[in-house]
């Protein structure tokens, strides 16, 4: 097999994590995602809680007016110099902050987009953070349940807000947009192991051996 990189961008709640992380597994290649906070931290000399918040964010109008440079700024740019060293040295998987267009000029990558319906997307959410204990311990009636699904239905949308103003913000681009993309996925359809399975077929099709 090729030298090859596969970048997944993904709605929150399509379950694209799991889908790259089976994908590394199976294919036994490196898989990054909060890494990348980490090592960007350990390059900054500062602890990665403090970049954390700032992870997948674009700074804010009034950031960009009063300071120029934001420290979301240098994040990615400092992430986006990371990827590209981890790319030239190892196959691996890359999962968000925007992968796909900072390794636009390499032709050994692959770029996928997951997605799910609204409904399913929430669904998954629902059992992933019922089990949060933060959200256990305050369960206890239908209107608790009725209050904890709205509060995840507003972060689902929340969250898929944040990362296409930062896609947009560090790209110029939609998130979504297909001319960027080699391969659209929809969890809700084919699961996380069908969305894997088609993945391995694509990467097998551009860098398998002739």
């Amino acid at each position: 097999m090729k030298h090859f990189i596969v970048t997944i961008g993904r709605e929150f709640g399509s379950l694209g994590k799991a889908a790259g992380e089976q994908l590394a597994n199976e294919l036994g290649i490196q898989f990054y995602d909060r890494d990348l906070v980490k090592k960007a931290a350990s390059e900054l000399e500062v602890y990665p809680y403090k970049l954390a918040k700032l992870d997948e964010s674009r700074p804010s109008v009034l950031q960009q007016y009063i300071f120029g440079t934001t420290d979301a700024d240098k994040l990615i740019e400092i992430q986006s110099g990371i990827i590209r060293k981890l790319a030239e040295g190892e196959s691996c998987v890359f999962i968000g902050r925007c992968a796909d267009y900072v390794l636009r000029d390499r032709d050994d990558v692959l770029n996928v987009f997951i997605y799910a319906p609204d409904k399913i997307r929430l669904q998954h959410l629902l059992e992933e953070y019922r089990e949060k204990e933060e959200y256990r311990e305050k369960l206890n009636t239908a209107e608790d349940f009725i209050h904890f699904e709205d509060e995840i239905r507003e972060l689902m949308h929340a969250t898929d807000q944040k990362r296409s103003d930062y896609y947009k913000y560090v790209t110029g681009s939609l998130r979504s947009e297909r001319y960027h993309k080699d391969l659209i996925i929809n969890t809700g359809t084919l699961g996380v192991n069908g969305a894997v399975q088609a993945i391995k077929a694509a990467v097998m099709a551009k860098f398998g051996d002739d």
